[in-house]
């Protein structure tokens, strides 16, 4: 399992963030944690049922063969790492069971799980770099106290060993916020020097915070005052337009004696459009003249009136007692009406010269 490392300034979350995300899911799942983070172990135990395995750094540095013991498949948290493997070490004279430990850790495997390191310090810098080179993410946090934001912070997520208060943006993978929850404090004593307690962090001096700044307070009241101008500058231009197109229109009107009248725009909510008497009961159906017969203009009409698979044969006189009226306009069209609505019947494309019965329109050749 890669080793995985947190850091940041003092009092940034960086223990903080171990517990909400690595000792806490730990014990949820059964999982065995070896760490040197004080817990409160009455409240752990009564919610959890079991305790993580609390070690002191010096137990460590005083028993070469500290992590020999270390059960398969645990989780092992050294908070302030750098006392273990402090930067200037080489690896040639750091003890072999730290260096077996940190190199094969991942061929310790119990319960579907391989050993998983965790280190904590303020940065990567303070580690020697036998232990450093093997860091495979890093997990930067940053108090956003800068900002006026005291009770929130920032994770950078770095692939790789990162150091530094810059690290370089390439080889950020991902970035986090969240704020400090007295449901994570609860478990944990993050000040060990202290009395167990979590103490106010404000600073005496506030000048660091940028929203304390003199330029900044002044800067959003001229942004304000800015927009306040605008916006009655901005009125006053518009009603002056709109004074002088009235004026103009007035002017027109009495130089030309004929009175100007503004258009007037309708609506069409406003419009009322009347109503059909009866239902059309020829919409949306395909209407087809399927017979003819007789003299223009007297001539009787068969129509089929379908509308998808089904159809009914109508005559004129059906249509009419429908309450439509028939007007020919040729041999293949007909237009039928009934108060709003009005419809054409067609012939056939097939039928036109081959099922129809030409009539006679009345006009001779000699006409044509």
């Amino acid at each position: 399992m890669p080793i995985s490392a947190y850091v940041g300034l003092p009092r940034s979350g960086k223990s903080y963030s171990v517990v909400e995300h690595v000792i806490l899911p730990a014990l949820k799942s059964g999982r065995e944690v070896l760490s040197n983070i004080p817990m409160n172990d009455d409240v752990v135990f009564e919610e959890f049922g079991v305790l993580p395995t609390y070690f002191e750094t010096q137990q460590a540095l005083d028993n070469p063969s500290f992590f020999d013991d270390v059960p398969h498949g645990a989780i092992v948290i050294l908070d302030e790492a750098w006392r273990l493997w402090p930067s200037g070490i080489k690896a040639n004279n750091a003890r072999d069971g730290d260096k077996a430990f940190l190199a094969e850790h991942g061929h310790r495997s119990a319960n579907g799980h391989v050993i998983e390191v965790i280190l904590v310090t303020q940065d990567l810098t303070q580690i020697a770099s036998f232990a450093r080179n093997l860091i495979e993410t890093t997990y930067r946090t940053v108090k956003l106290s800068a900002v006026g934001q005291d009770n929130r912070f920032r994770v950078d997520i770095y692939q790789g060993a990162v150091s530094g208060p810059n690290p370089p943006k390439r080889l950020r993978s991902d970035q986090r916020f969240g704020s400090y929850q007295e449901s994570v404090y609860k478990y944990y004593v993050s000040q060990t020097q202290g009395d167990g307690q979590h103490s106010s962090e404000a600073k005496s001096d506030k000048r660091s915070n940028i929203l304390t700044a003199a330029w900044l307070k002044w800067g959003i009241v001229l942004m304000v005052s800015l927009s306040i101008l605008s916006f009655f500058g901005l009125k006053q231009v518009y009603q002056g337009y709109a004074n002088a197109g009235q004026s103009k229109g007035a002017e027109e009107s009495t130089s030309s004696g004929i009175p100007v009248v503004n258009p007037v725009v309708i609506s069409d909510k406003s419009i009322v459009r009347p109503k059909p008497s009866k239902p059309d009961y020829l919409e949306g159906r395909e209407i087809e003249i399927t017979w003819n017969m007789g003299r223009y203009p007297d001539i009787d009409y068969r129509f089929r009136v379908s509308k998808g698979s089904s159809y009914f044969e109508l005559s004129e006189s059906d249509i009419q007692r429908l309450g439509y009226s028939l007007s020919a306009i040729n041999q293949c069209l007909v237009v039928i009406k009934r108060e709003l609505s009005s419809h054409l019947a067609t012939c056939h494309a097939s039928d036109k010269s081959d099922s129809l019965v030409n009539f006679d329109w009345g006009v001779s050749s000699e006409e044509g």
